[in-house]
């Protein structure tokens, strides 16, 4: 019925075609609008995962960062716990790191030991930032701007087949 009544104002006004066609565009932009705003949104609107992390300095200047339930860092907490190493926390990383100095190193040792370890910790801060920044970037590329160019791509390919079909007296 409503196909009818849709035929007999089409023909009266003969720009069905028209129609049709800014219709489908329209109606492509609203859902790619939305599509993209609710990428932008899952993509863009968390944090990257910061791990908890112990760190040693080891007796060769390297910087062991640990994970919290490694045997390492089992070790290092008995070792502080028996008086071996004193924890410190470091506020410069945001998932939260322990810092374990050792009580017999100098002033001037641990000092630079700790310079170590903050810079350590900026540059693992920072890495982790711009991998998930980067990840974010990609993602929203894969899924929030290519389905809707897809989809347009297609919608253009279905026109131009279903245009193939038809007779010679319509065109």
């Amino acid at each position: 019925m409503i196909s009818s009544a849709f035929l007999r104002l089409s023909a009266i006004t003969g720009d069905t075609q028209l129609r049709w066609r800014r219709g489908f565009f329209r109606l492509w932009l609203l859902v790619a609008i939305v599509w993209v705003g609710i990428g932008v949104y899952a993509n863009f609107s968390g944090r990257p995962y910061f791990p908890e992390l112990r760190i040693a300095v080891r007796h060769n200047g390297e910087i062991a960062a640990l994970k919290p339930w490694s045997d390492e860092a089992k070790v290092l907490e008995a070792g502080a716990e028996g008086g071996i190493s004193e924890r410190q926390l470091m506020l410069v990383y945001p998932g939260g790191a322990t810092y374990y100095a050792d009580v017999g190193d100098d002033v001037p040792t641990q000092s630079s030991k700790l310079q170590k370890v903050t810079s350590y910790l900026e540059s693992e801060r920072t890495r982790i930032d711009s991998e998930y920044r980067k990840s974010c970037v990609e993602t929203f590329l894969y899924l929030g701007v290519f389905p809707p160019l897809i989809l347009l791509v297609l919608g253009a390919a279905l026109r131009w087949v279903l245009l193939g079909f038809r007779s010679a007296s319509q065109t």
